[in-house]
This record gives structure tokens, C-alpha cells and sequence, in this order.
């Protein structure tokens, strides 16, 4: 059963029996790290490979977590490929009945996430550094999602309206910038919401006030 899903899958996989020897390896496993199939069946998984695969927080997942709760997801795990150099892997586990034998199997299935995790990082980095930006400029500054719902307020933006970020964010921004016409009183329409509407720049028109939180 082991050696029938490990041939079956294209991705990394590796199939252990219940006392950690490695029962079968995909080939995507072996061509990622290199492994001819004789040099893993049979051994312990934590001696494969030179040993890298002996990580404390690893084996702990395996020998400890794994056999209470019988899988578990995305255990992040840093490790050197062969000419490839270190590489961040997203580790999945799971115990299955073997069909074979008695005991169970637990199917190791392994994703390079390095690209995506170095995305990731850079796509916070360009976050903070636009939040650090429109927070230190002295233009009030309120931004929202497509909903028209507040996201960010920079300080000035939160003296203006007298709403703070805190509880401003996740508001319709109609209820946080509160804006009518100077002499009718009357509601004047969004700007945010035009701007969705006609996908358009839009500016306010002359003689509009804006209502603080305190009136």
C-alpha cells in the first residue's frame, strides 16, 4: 500500500512504518534530496540523508504529536538541498492503516516553500514600509477596501475626524468621515464610493465640511 501511493504521487512523499524505518519513497523525494530508493528503505527516517532529517522539533511532531492526533499540517522545517542550499520545506503528516501489515503508515508529504515564504516577507516589508510612509506625512490620510470600510487612519486623519485607528478600522468610511454641504446640511455622497463606482479619480466639490466624531 506504502510503495503503491508513494509510486503514485508526484510530489515529495515518503511512507515510514510504525517504528520510523522508511518503508517507500516517491521519486520526487529521492530527486529532491538526492537519495537513491537503497540508500533510505528499510532505515530509520532520522538516519537517512546524513542525519538532517534528526531535527528535535521534527521528531517531536513524528514520534510525539502524530500519534495523538494522527496528522498534522504545514510544520515548517529549514534544511540544506543538494545544490540547492537551504531551503524552507512545509512538512504534512498523516497515519493510515496499511493494508500490508498489522500496523499503520505514516505518508510524509514535503512542498519547497521558499519562494512564497521569501514573497510573503517582502510583501509585509512593502506593507510597513507604505503604513510607515502614510502614517508620518502631514496630510490626513484614510484608507478602505473595496467595501468603502476604513482600514488605516494616519494621526492626522484621526485628529480630523476624532476617530482613532483603533476605532475607526472595519467602519463604513461614511460613518468616519462624516461629510456634508456647508449650507444645506445635507449628506454629500462619498468620495471613496464614487471612486468605486465610476473606477475614476474624484475630488470634493468647494463647500464641504466635514462632521468630527465629537460634532
Amino acid at each position: 500500500c506504502a510503495a503503491l501511493i508513494a509510486g503514485a504521487v508526484r510530489e515529495p512523499l515518503i511512507a515510514l512504518c510504525p517504528d520510523g524505518r522508511v518503508k517507500a519513497a516517491s521519486a520526487a523525494f529521492c530527486k529532491m534530496f538526492a537519495l537513491a530508493p537503497q540508500e533510505s528503505q528499510g532505515r530509520p527516517f532520522f538516519e537517512i540523508d546524513g542525519g538532517q532529517w534528526n531535527h528535535p522539533p521534527l521528531r517531536h511532531m513524528i514520534e510525539t504529536v502524530l500519534p495523538s492526533t494522527g496528522e498534522f499540517h504545514d510544520f515548517h522545517f529549514e534544511r540544506e538541498l543538494p545544490a540547492v542550499g537551504p531551503r524552507l520545506l512545509a512538512i504534512n503528516a498523516r497515519r493510515l492503516p496499511d493494508v500490508d501489515s498489522t500496523g499503520d503508515i505514516i505518508l510524509l508529504a514535503m512542498e519547497d516553500i521558499t519562494a512564497r515564504h521569501d514573497t510573503d516577507i517582502e510583501i509585509a516589508r512593502q506593507r510597513q514600509w507604505f503604513a510607515t510612509t502614510l502614517s508620518s506625512i502631514g496630510d490626513a490620510v484614510i484608507a478602505t477596501d473595496i467595501d468603502a470600510r476604513v482600514t488605516f487612519l494616519n494621526p492626522t486623519a484621526e485628529r480630523l475626524t476624532r476617530w482613532t485607528k483603533r476605532e475607526a478600522i472595519g467602519l463604513p468610511l461614511a460613518e468616519v468621515f462624516n461629510i456634508v454641504n456647508e449650507d444645506t446640511r445635507k449628506l454629500v455622497e462619498s468620495p471613496v464610493s464614487k471612486a468605486i463606482r465610476m473606477g475614476n479619480i474624484v475630488g470634493l466639490a468647494n463647500h464641504t465640511v466635514l462632521i468630527a466624531k465629537d460634532g
